[in-house]
């Protein structure tokens, strides 16, 4: 990879980063119920995320997607199935209220946190 296509990866990953998204509501999702230090958990599991995609592309799964359409078609249907997932149990799932009281939980696990971050990433 010549030192201009690396370039533009690293400017398009730092701009598609920094625009806010679904990780972006998660975090202020999170600061709202369970306050502003819990939301550091849960964007570490997003830049987690982040950085486990970079990586994968880095050593060569994009030119691997790229080139095949069967490969790309599976990774693009598991996504697929994965978004309807988390919206069907978004939609399905008890609503909860906002209780001024109880601003800030800490009983939610860490792992928890987490985890939801590494799931909104894009």
């Amino acid at each position: 990879m010549n030192i201009e296509t690396w370039l533009a990866f690293v400017a398009a990953s730092l701009v598609l980063t920094m625009t806010p998204g679904p990780s972006i509501l998660l975090g202020v999702v999170h600061t709202m119920k369970y306050g502003a230090r819990k939301v550091v958990i849960t964007a570490l599991g997003d830049i987690s995320a982040n950085f486990l995609q970079m990586f994968l592309v880095g050593i060569g799964l994009g030119v691997v997607i790229a080139s095949s359409e069967l490969a790309f078609t599976i990774i693009k249907w598991f996504g697929v199935v994965t978004l309807l997932y988390m919206g069907l149990k978004m939609v399905l799932s008890k609503s909860t209220q906002f209780q001024t009281e109880e601003f800030s939980h800490d009983s939610v696990p860490a792992r928890k946190l987490f985890a939801s971050g590494i799931s909104m990433s894009p």
